[in-house]
């Protein structure tokens, strides 16, 4: 998982991109959010999480909305928290080292060029409705060598085993550590 970002609307303002891509199907997901908040980027989680399944690991950088508060720094954020509680191990890769994250960066990468890069969104809504256009279109035709040339959804109908998050998106405020 990452965050792209800022990025500016013409006339419109800002906004950023909590882009998250599954490791071993290429199966991706990016939600646009106009701030960075760790309740957004947990709804993202949560959303993927829903359609995709719980992975063994969430892998993301140190970004301050990911990892939690400057102000309480031996504290879980929202994200790490949501993540314990689904079972889902937090890996934070070391400070400046997005090599270690080879796989979305270059998603990161792909993304700009073919997707921001490539139009120009009058505002933020259109940007939200061509952006699901953009993730179901790189699922059903972005072919992957490492996948044996199969696209994400190609090599998910083999990965059907997976436990889905089945929890209610829209109550992630207070998320407690422990499994009830």
């Amino acid at each position: 998982m990452d965050m792209v970002g800022p990025r500016y609307i013409k006339d419109d303002g800002r906004f950023y991109s909590i882009n998250i891509i599954d490791i071993n199907t290429h199966t991706c997901h990016t939600k646009p959010v106009r701030v960075k908040s760790s309740i957004e980027i947990v709804t993202a989680i949560a959303e993927f999480w829903h359609d995709f399944g719980l992975p063994d690991a969430l892998q993301m950088d140190n970004e301050l909305a990911f990892r939690g508060s400057n102000r309480y720094p031996r504290s879980f954020g929202s994200v790490v928290r949501f993540a314990l509680n689904q079972g889902v191990a937090p890996v934070f890769i070391p400070i400046k080292e997005p090599c270690r994250d080879g796989v979305i960066e270059k998603f990161n990468h792909n993304f700009g060029k073919h997707f921001f890069n490539a139009k120009t969104f009058a505002n933020f809504e259109e940007l939200c409705y061509e952006n699901k256009i953009f993730i179901a279109f790189h699922n059903s035709n972005h072919r992957y060598s490492s996948q044996r040339n199969k696209t994400p959804d190609e090599a998910s109908i083999s990965d059907n085993h997976k436990i889905h998050y089945n929890g209610n998106i829209h109550e992630l405020i207070r998320i407690p550590l422990e499994l009830e």
